[in-house]
């Protein structure tokens, strides 16, 4: 519901900056810490990146959410995901260590 979005962005936006992009950037700091290299640390950018997912409208439907905002959400972190999943992992193997 695009119109949600207009209504409430602040929600959605920060919770899209978040899966997309605070999540993945502090695990995959924590995991090149820890020693993660190569496809290990791949797989977790990977596991990290990944869009919200739709079960999470049900849910939120169950329980009387806010069903338009998980959807937006939804729709936000899938579109997203594709282009920050591809950028970091061109960092990183740019970097040499995936």
């Amino acid at each position: 519901n695009f119109g949600s979005l207009r209504r409430e962005p602040g929600s959605t936006l920060f919770a899209t900056v978040g899966k997309l992009v605070m999540a993945p950037l502090l695990y995959t700091a924590g995991a090149l810490a820890l020693g993660f290299r190569g496809i290990e640390l791949g797989v977790m950018v990977l596991m990290v990146s990944a869009p919200t997912a739709a079960a999470s409208y049900v849910m939120v439907r169950a329980m009387q959410g806010n069903a338009a905002l998980a959807a937006n959400i939804i729709a936000l972190t899938t579109a997203g995901s594709l282009i920050t999943t591809s950028a970091l992992l061109t960092v990183l193997r740019a970097a040499g260590v995936v």
